[in-house]
């Protein structure tokens, strides 16, 4: 990013790849708009080599438009924290000197959040395609002792963020951070010993943690058995 001479900054993972209208729309979106960030959730994925197996997931909430960064927009995206869904604007990211944490996995989660609180408007703009290759032995399809320390380095990161800059208040923080990779987590106990552990160091808010239905599940679990049980009854429960 220090080298990047364009007005506009797009990540794109090496092992995935766009459509060739990808970024067009997303660069006439932002000039047309004058958005902070672009953000396109039509993802297909598509397994290994083989690119012929394609299974199309709609990840986004938001309809195509423009949308004002508030409350109800920093809590719902979480879904997908992946900068490779966005185009963002380069002035941001430097005039808040957002960089990505290093040496630590899911540095996506710092980035958006340091970015997402840094602006005023999004645009939603699904057309295009981005193709996310599915590999077994990929970070987040690995059971990895090293992925549960990087989890909890992040959150500790992304809270110390919310808490410098006065953001505690004004959102409402995304716990449910914690309980996006809870299912593949090598080791179920220590990483729920690790979120107990924060609970008391951050004097953290269960009962807003427990709106989120996986971290609940966590929370309430001493074991993977009964948070599995525990994640399929909260699935099924609307309320």
């Amino acid at each position: 990013m220090d080298n990047a001479k364009g007005n506009y900054v797009y990540f794109l993972d090496s092992d995935d790849y766009i459509s060739s209208d990808y970024l067009k729309n997303m660069y006439e979106k932002i000039v047309e708009t004058n958005a902070d960030i672009v953000i396109n959730d039509n993802i297909s994925k598509f397994e290994d080599e083989n690119k012929d197996i394609k299974t199309e997931e709609i990840k986004n909430k938001f309809n195509n438009g423009l949308y004002n960064i508030n409350n109800d927009f920093i809590k719902q995206r979480l879904i997908n924290i992946s900068v490779c869904s966005k185009l963002h604007k380069k002035s941001v990211i430097e005039q808040n000197h957002i960089r990505f944490p290093e040496n630590i996995k899911c540095e996506d989660g710092y980035f958006y959040y340091a970015y997402l609180t840094s602006i005023k408007t999004a645009v939603q703009n699904n057309h295009g395609t981005y193709f996310y290759r599915i590999r077994n032995n990929s970070t987040t399809h690995n059971k990895q002792k090293s992925l549960e320390n990087d989890i909890i380095g992040i959150f500790k990161l992304i809270y110390e963020l919310f808490k410098s800059n006065n953001l505690l208040d004004k959102y409402e923080f995304p716990y449910s951070f914690l309980g996006y990779r809870s299912t593949i987590i090598g080791n179920y106990k220590r990483y729920r010993k690790e979120v107990l552990k924060l609970i008391d160091i951050y004097n953290l808010n269960i009962k807003e943690m427990k709106k989120d239905k996986k971290l609940k599940a966590l929370l309430l679990s001493p074991n993977i058995f009964i948070y599995r049980i525990n994640k399929f009854l909260f699935s099924i429960i609307k309320h």
